[in-house]
């Protein structure tokens, strides 16, 4: 733990590549020791078990991305659930693939497993289902999650030993990784918020839905949805939430989007602990 709070106090976006999962619990302690809640967002096709087994204190919220439904406890993302988690699914991935960049963007850690691509793409390795993302996508994830200024690690696993790893799968990492770091250099300084940079945008209410705000930033373009009320101290920064201009405009057309609905559902049961 002391090795991983040591990087973090550094205050630099860092990278951790292995081929297992025995260390996450160490890096997710190293997140908690801080002191502040954060959020962790995974890339993989289904559940990593050993989070829910550790889930620290300060682990406020786990999104997972491109996760396949047949592979997955539905259970899990039920709001009922003691920590419910939040879902981009493979197929909302292959159908619109900017739909992942505000769960990413969201992301204070976020864990790689390279099984989340299809076997045709990295043929040889075990466990690897033959519906999955292609390195293109999992490039680009990669690069909206270098992007985002709050992101303070990631970490790739699931990568063979050196004596067991191919050309291909090699290429695909390298590649991956140096649309990670092309991310970081086209990053637009939005976060923290300046709200010098913010346009406001109120959505009256309509069909019993509460009147709602979203701020876009004029730096990057990106949106963000105002969470309705106040939060506690120790979650100030999160009163701005990540979203897409689609949810914006589903918004405006009197269908708050589910996702949106979720988050206002966590702060208020937040509010009442």
């Amino acid at each position: 733990t002391g090795f991983w709070l040591h990087l973090l106090e550094m205050q630099k976006t860092f990278v951790a590549i292995n081929t297992e999962l025995s260390w996450i619990p160490e890096l997710l302690y190293a997140f908690d020791i801080q002191g502040k809640p954060f959020n962790l967002t995974i890339l993989s096709e289904k559940h990593i078990s050993i989070v829910n087994e550790v889930w620290p204190k300060n682990l406020f919220q786990v999104s997972y991305v491109g996760i396949q439904g047949h592979l997955s406890d539905p259970m899990g993302f039920s709001d009922k659930q003691a920590h419910p988690l939040e879902a981009i699914r493979l197929g909302q991935i292959h159908k619109n693939i900017e739909q992942a960049e505000p769960v990413l963007r969201n992301a204070d850690l976020a864990f790689i497993d390279l099984n989340i691509l299809k076997s045709s793409e990295i043929p040889g390795i075990e466990n690897v289902g033959s519906s999955g993302l292609s390195s293109e996508q999992l490039s680009q994830l990669c690069r909206y999650l270098g992007f985002s200024e709050k992101l303070k690690a990631i970490a790739f696993y699931g990568i063979p030993e050196t004596d067991h790893l191919s050309p291909q799968v090699a290429d695909i990492c390298a590649q991956a990784l140096w649309y990670f770091y092309q991310g970081t250099t086209a990053r637009r300084l939005d976060y923290p918020i300046r709200k010098e940079h913010l346009i406001e945008y109120l959505v009256e209410s309509s069909n019993n839905n509460p009147t709602v705000k979203f701020f876009k930033s004029d730096l990057s373009d990106r949106w963000w949805f105002k969470i309705p009320g106040q939060l506690p101290r120790d979650f100030a920064t999160h009163g701005l939430y990540p979203c897409s201009f689609e949810e914006y405009e589903q918004t405006c057309f009197g269908e708050i989007p589910d996702r949106l609905i979720s988050a206002m559902h966590r702060y208020d049961q937040l509010r009442k602990e």
